[in-house]
């Protein structure tokens, strides 16, 4: 971030790749006009985050399969 127009970035190494950054230009946008993208981004993520948590702690025992009843039967290729 802290690179100017043409500057070349020092390697940064990552496991088997090394990664050179060239800033071809530099431009900023005032909060302003960013603030709402922001935040809806910080929402969805915190959203994905809580589905994410309410997904892996929910549980389901079916404790008579026959209440679910039979499976469909599959239909042969090409039937309508």
């Amino acid at each position: 971030m802290a690179l100017k127009p043409g500057e070349v970035s020092d390697p940064l190494r990552q496991p088997g790749t090394v990664y050179i950054f060239r800033a071809e230009s530099v431009t900023y946008k005032p909060f302003d006009q960013v603030s709402n993208e922001i935040f809806n981004q910080v929402r969805m993520d915190r959203y994905r985050q809580w589905m994410d948590q309410m997904n892996s702690d929910a549980k389901v025992d079916i404790k008579s399969p026959a209440f679910l009843g039979k499976a469909p039967a599959a239909k042969e290729p090409g039937a309508r």
